[in-house]
């Protein structure tokens, strides 16, 4: 939900925000990105369950609290600082990292926020972690949302829970899909070279390793595939929605096995990147559902 206008906005008095944030990070949004870092990512300073007391103690040292070996991963791999100059006090640590934060390019906080939801391991602090952090930034306009652990771009929230849910319904049992649709997010996602491209490729992947699965072939191709399930009928497949997907996605068979008509445009861009990796997606997610219907994995 998005946050309400306050008086002076209503009033005039100061600016509604209409762009989304994607390049640049305000005051509000980087002071409440703080704040959640603070409850989820810091809990070594919940030292001896009092909050408060040992926050602001001093001279509590560094190395007696229980998550000394989160601090140190955080110094040693995220910062690349050499361990005998970690800051020895709870206090001072908490201070080192936040004097570098109040600094950091927009980029490097969402950096910051990737590293640590990798060092977290509870699965119920994890789905929490990831709501609260989406509040925020859909709170703040933020043109980002956090999905399968990457602070991925948004156009729309439609997109990033096709996204979800076939990351979800993939998991273990689809290990090859799953591969393909985290590379493809990982190669939209990368702030800094994204390679629309690849992703692409990478989203048409997950669907034809998918459809060879389902097919019992291996080495189909996508069309050769999707013809094999019709031709089974294992998993239902009206014909229309296969040719339908085949000429949507442009596909002809090559010397590498996947090809795609809109790679060779010149003009990628993010938008298409994320169109390829949403219907993708949805297309996962909805063979998975056929394939569980029809007892195929059981």
């Amino acid at each position: 939900m998005a946050t309400p206008l306050s008086f002076s906005q209503r009033a005039g008095y100061t600016p509604v925000p209409i762009e989304l944030q994607t390049e640049s990070m305000d005051r509000v949004l980087r002071s409440d990105l703080w704040n959640l870092l603070l409850e989820y990512c810091f809990d070594f300073i919940y030292y001896d369950n009092s909050f408060h007391r040992e926050l602001y103690n001093k001279n509590i040292p560094l190395e007696r609290v229980e998550g000394f070996w989160f601090a140190q991963s955080l110094w040693k791999d995220f910062f690349h600082q050499g361990l005998d100059r970690i800051p020895r006090t709870v206090w001072a640590f908490k201070q080192a990292v936040r004097d570098w934060y109040d600094k950091a390019e927009w980029y490097r906080v969402y950096d910051l926020i990737e590293f640590i939801f990798g060092e977290l391991e509870d699965p119920a602090e994890i789905e929490d972690f990831t709501g609260a952090l989406n509040e925020i930034l859909e709170q703040n306009r933020a043109g980002y949302r956090m999905v399968g652990g990457l602070i991925t771009p948004i156009t729309d929230s439609t997109s990033l829970q096709a996204v979800e849910a076939a990351l979800r319904q993939t998991g273990d049992r689809f290990g090859g899909a799953r591969a393909h649709l985290e590379a493809a997010l990982r190669l939209m996602s990368d702030r800094e070279r994204p390679d629309w491209r690849n992703s692409i490729k990478e989203s048409i992947s997950a669907v034809e390793a998918l459809c060879a699965l389902i097919a019992g072939d291996s080495c189909a191709s996508l069309g050769g595939a999707l013809k094999l399930i019709q031709k089974k009928g294992t998993v239902p497949l009206h014909p229309s929605l296969a040719s339908g997907f085949e000429k949507l996605y442009g596909y002809t068979s090559d010397g590498d096995g996947i090809r795609h008509a809109m790679m060779d445009e010149p003009d990628l861009a993010f938008e298409d990147a994320l169109y390829m990796l949403a219907s993708c997606s949805a297309f996962v997610s909805y063979l998975i559902v056929k394939a569980d219907k029809s007892g195929l994995f059981c």
